[in-house]
């Protein structure tokens, strides 16, 4: 899938593409895995759990093949370095911020002018909303979760999407002072943050993607093919 923002632009400030796992990708492993760069080839080799090695793959071959799509690169030619529970750095990307999110056998990749951060979760129907609201809603945002079990459950990961999104968004500095239950959905929706809130829904996915700075809404979304 590619996001492309705004229309009239030939190269977009911001893209957002997503790609999903199938399984008859257990038996092309060795033929994806050629197209990476040599550094990432290694690194997945030093995976032990196979779900975990599969989901690294794909996300890797995601970044590269939409980063070559957008700077007309081959595929092995990005330099990316791995970080430990955080975006991995590509050393040799044109000015931009990435952003980066996986959910079962979804995996979404952002790449902006601005800051940027994007969400993607499955949405499951059977949990239990309260409990899990209390980790990053407030108070009043728990209050305000509908009672209709299907509206509770859209209303759960749109405000758990896009709080993730946002916190992913923010500058280093600016995480280690905040908590999810301190910042606001409710000010991304009526625009009352220099953050700019997009969301959607992928099948049995919710998106969202927040941006520092304003573009237009979404004109194309179509699926990137590997």
């Amino acid at each position: 899938m590619s996001l492309n923002l705004p229309a009239n632009e030939t190269k977009s400030a911001l893209q957002f593409w997503y790609y999903r796992i199938s399984a008859h990708h257990d038996k092309e492993t060795q033929q994806y895995l050629s197209l990476l760069p040599l550094t990432q080839q290694r690194y997945y080799k030093e995976l032990q759990h196979p779900r975990r090695a599969q989901q690294y793959l794909f996300s890797r071959l995601l970044i590269c093949t939409a980063l070559s799509e957008r700077f007309n690169q081959p595929l092995s030619y990005w330099q990316i370095e791995e970080r430990r529970h955080s975006t991995p750095l590509i050393h040799n990307l044109p000015t931009a911020h990435i952003s980066l999110t996986h959910s079962k056998t979804l995996i979404g990749f952002a790449l902006s002018d601005n800051n940027v951060g994007i969400d993607l979760e499955y949405k499951k129907s059977t949990r239990d909303f309260i409990s899990a609201a209390e980790l990053f809603m407030s108070p009043d945002e728990i209050s305000a979760m509908p009672k209709a079990t299907l509206a509770r459950k859209n209303y759960f990961y749109q405000l758990w999407c896009a709080k993730e999104a946002l916190y992913k968004a923010l500058p280093s500095a600016q995480q280690s002072q905040v908590t999810l239950t301190s910042l606001c959905y409710q000010d991304l929706k009526t625009g009352n943050t220099p953050w700019h809130l997009y969301e959607a829904s992928i099948d049995q996915y919710q998106l969202a993607i927040i941006a520092n700075g304003i573009y237009p809404e979404p004109h194309h979304i179509s699926e990137l093919k590997l």
